[in-house]
């Protein structure tokens, strides 16, 4: 058994045992190859469900929204950093909470996967080494587990969680420094406001990206209102840029870069494209890097002097 999923099974059984928390919120094995589900285990004899590798993609913070009772998360880097932005915005109870970090190797891309195996069905996959072994259509397949890896990951500045209760032995990637990589240029507007158009007509407004975002949490999304009406329900060009330019201001400052919202997209729309360069902004602009200090501010929600106003005129 991998030392680290034996590390969670023996917290997680703890934690409920003593009655510190009513609820361990984590991973099991899924019915879909590549990607493992949420697990909710209420009591000892569900621990030995719980599991952990690089199919553990989805950003747990999105089931505390609202949840009275007393939760144990399995935490990576930027799962933890959501639930600092949660706390910021008082979604959750500090009190209520048992945050377990889990240093971070990556996560595998289904899309990635997708296309290596040439678009067949994948019928199951394994990770051996540091090899990631497929079956689709038939046939076997094999890459890199680092090839494999989300953008998301790869790009990655925080791998172990810097906030938590308790912190799990394991390895984790090597940190990415903070702006390190930027694919889109500050003074290529061209460049990047057709890469946005190209991403956008690929959306199909079907909101898996929004749902699956620990940050957005509103209880009528601007997508869904109808009184005003923001945007069309269609998926046309302007309609689908303009869902995507408010849900990325929305996100200004918040956003954690987790890539939940790209690796569930079923059309591939890559939407980091738009919020790393607002993290840009946001960092260059008020030096806030999001989720890193639950003490700081969130940059938008809060003023100073000496704030930049290079956006005012004198005419």
């Amino acid at each position: 058994m991998n030392p680290l999923v034996s590390q969670i099974r023996d917290t997680a059984r703890r934690l409920l045992a003593e009655g510190r928390v009513e609820l361990v919120l984590g991973y099991e094995t899924g019915p879909v190859p590549l990607r493992n589900a949420p697990c909710f285990v209420r009591n000892a004899n569900e621990v030995d469900s719980l599991t952990w590798d690089h199919f553990c993609s989805l950003n747990l913070a999105v089931f505390l929204h609202g949840n009275p009772r007393r939760i144990a998360i399995l935490a990576k880097g930027c799962d933890s950093r959501a639930i600092v932005n949660m706390l910021k915005e008082r979604r959750l109870v500090r009190e209520n909470l048992a945050i377990v970090g889990i240093p971070c190797r990556g996560m595998i891309d289904r899309a990635k996967v997708e296309r290596l195996a040439g678009g067949s069905e994948i019928e199951a996959a394994r990770i051996v080494g540091e090899k990631i072994i497929v079956v689709a259509g038939g046939r076997m397949v094999e890459a890199p587990v680092e090839e494999m890896l989300r953008n998301a990951c790869r790009e990655c500045a925080a791998p172990t969680p810097t906030y938590y209760d308790l912190l799990l032995d394991g390895t984790a990637r090597s940190p990415v420094a903070v702006g390190a990589i930027d694919e889109l240029p500050q003074s290529d507007r061209t460049k990047r406001w057709r890469r946005f158009e190209a991403e956008a007509a690929k959306c199909i407004r079907c909101y898996a990206c929004r749902n699956v975002c620990p940050l957005c949490y509103c209880r009528e999304c601007c997508a869904d209102q109808s009184n005003p009406r923001w945007i069309g329900t269609s998926p046309n060009p302007s309609d689908n840029e303009m869902f995507l330019l408010m849900r990325a201001l929305h996100l200004a400052g918040r956003c954690v870069d987790c890539g939940a919202c790209v690796d569930a997209c079923p059309v591939g729309v890559d939407v980091r494209c738009l919020f790393k360069r607002l993290e840009r902004e946001v960092r260059e602009r008020f030096g806030h890097i999001s989720g890193a200090d639950p003490n700081e501010k969130p940059p938008l929600a809060t003023f100073s002097t000496t704030d930049p106003e290079d956006f005012l005129t004198t005419v």
